[in-house]
């Protein structure tokens, strides 16, 4: 059964690297995925700058000539979000004593 094959999988297979990567990770698997040097640039920045529609429908109270400023405002809070989840997920949890 399908069951039974994915059991064998040991921890080191690929798909079960990837799923329990970090987020981090599995955007760095996705990157190395995409073939070509402008298909890899094309995939960057639709992660990092997502359509002007959507941007102004997140910050319509911000007039339009802030969106620039929006954006890297977005690329620097994402890096900072991603990186804090990946030095989180890194740390041993610590028992707490009662």
């Amino acid at each position: 059964t399908v069951c039974e094959a994915l059991a064998h999988l040991g921890p080191a297979d690929a798909v079960s690297r990837y799923l329990n990567g970090s987020v981090m990770y599995q955007y760095y698997a996705n990157f190395r995925a995409v073939e070509g040097a402008r298909n890899k640039l094309r995939f960057l920045v639709q992660l990092l700058l997502p359509p002007e529609k959507y941007m102004r429908q997140m910050y319509s109270q911000v007039t339009p000539r802030w969106l620039p400023w929006l954006y890297v405002r977005r690329v620097t809070i994402e890096i900072f979000k991603r990186l804090h989840r990946t030095i989180a997920a890194r740390r041993p949890v610590q028992k707490r004593e009662q």
